[in-house]
């Protein structure tokens, strides 16, 4: 499903595992909400180019995410620099390398996906 908003423009937004997602691989700006009960929640951001960061700061240049967890106080918040950075992460693990992140597709295919030239029917 495609949704058109202010905040996320062309955005994919679904639900996995009871956790709903909203991945802009365009913008580079991705979502995460999760709550499995009314005592434990977490909502995660993560974008490039953080807006209205100080010009020329890793926050303008590189990806953050940010993450706050209830009940524990604050959140987490962490620079992805152009060769490592961040402390966590809660999006796919195939986002980040471990010294590099970016918003890719949510499902990582293992091997390169071979489309059909020949339309049968079994």
């Amino acid at each position: 499903m495609f949704v058109f908003n202010r905040i996320f423009p062309l955005t994919l937004l679904f639900f996995a595992s009871g956790t709903l997602f909203a991945i802009d691989e365009i913008n580079q700006k991705a979502y995460k909400s999760v709550s499995d009960s009314i005592r434990s929640s977490q909502t995660a951001y993560a974008m490039k180019h953080f807006p209205n960061a100080i010009s020329d700061s890793p926050e303008s240049k590189y990806y953050v995410q940010l993450s706050d967890e209830f009940p524990q106080p604050g959140c987490r918040y962490a620079t992805y620099w152009e060769h490592g950075g961040g402390t966590f992460n809660s999006f796919p693990e195939h986002w980040s390398n471990g010294t590099s992140f970016e918003i890719k597709n949510f499902i990582h295919f293992k091997y390169e996906m071979i489309r059909s030239t020949n339309s049968s029917v079994f």
